[in-house]
């Protein structure tokens, strides 16, 4: 199948679906589809700000999603700090995971010998992983050249559902319940503006935008108005 055939049948298999648990249905079935036997989709919601929430489906071997957890890897996984930093995709490899032997050697004794990962984020969003993984057949100059504008556009659109079906987790009537003002000193407060830039911004006085903040911060059950601008960016109520 084409390249664009193939994206377009993707896009149209994402469409409107909400649900996260449809979605990665869909995300294994491509994956197959590209040659891969296993696959995980990890979502990192940055609310609340002190404890980022991390939420993960996947296809993995029950007995490593324990060991993985009880390990806690993620603090040391080289993919996991990579895909931090950056949205190239990156292969695994014996090099990758020099710095984390046993993590690597545990992982392959359960299958998951050959990866791949990216990450995809929006400013001020939330951060989403796609990884593909099999357990035979290294992954070839090749194959890449071939298979990976496919992979990298899963990924992306990986990233729209997901965020998608976050939103409707989360809910989307409650932006009724915050007025025009709160919104805007919402969106101000996540470009960075403090309440008297604000309150200039919006010709009122500072204890007008401490009190729209104040009843937005309320609102969105966060314990601030930081953690409230983020969440309420994350809900793609501020676009």
């Amino acid at each position: 199948m084409a390249a664009q055939s193939w994206q377009r049948e993707v896009s149209e298999c994402f469409s409107n679906e909400t649900c996260k648990n449809r979605i990665f249905s869909k995300i294994k079935s491509a994956a197959t589809e590209l040659g891969f036997e296993r696959c995980a989709y990890t979502l990192y919601i940055p609310v609340p700000i002190s404890r980022p929430q991390v939420v993960q489906v996947d296809d993995f071997p029950e007995a490593w999603q324990r060991r993985y957890s009880v390990a806690e890897y993620h603090h040391i996984d080289p993919t996991v700090a990579h895909c931090r930093k950056s949205e190239r995709p990156v292969v695994w490899s014996d090099e990758l995971f020099a710095s984390a032997p046993e993590l690597w050697r545990e992982a392959q004794s359960h299958g998951l010998k050959v990866g791949w990962s990216q990450a995809n984020q929006s400013a001020g969003s939330l951060r989403g992983v796609l990884t593909l993984v099999r357990s035979r057949i290294p992954l070839a100059e090749e194959e890449l050249k071939a298979n990976e504008p496919r992979m990298s556009f899963l990924a992306s659109a990986s990233y729209e559902a997901m965020g998608r079906a976050m939103k409707a987790l989360h809910g989307t009537r409650q932006k009724a319940f915050l007025t025009p003002r709160e919104l805007e000193a919402l969106k101000w407060t996540a470009d960075g503006k403090t309440m008297a830039d604000i309150a200039q911004i919006l010709d009122v006085s500072e204890n007008t935008v401490r009190f729209h903040l104040k009843n937005a911060t309320a609102k969105l059950q966060t314990p601030n108005k930081t953690a409230a601008a983020v969440k309420a960016a994350l809900l793609g109520w501020l676009d």
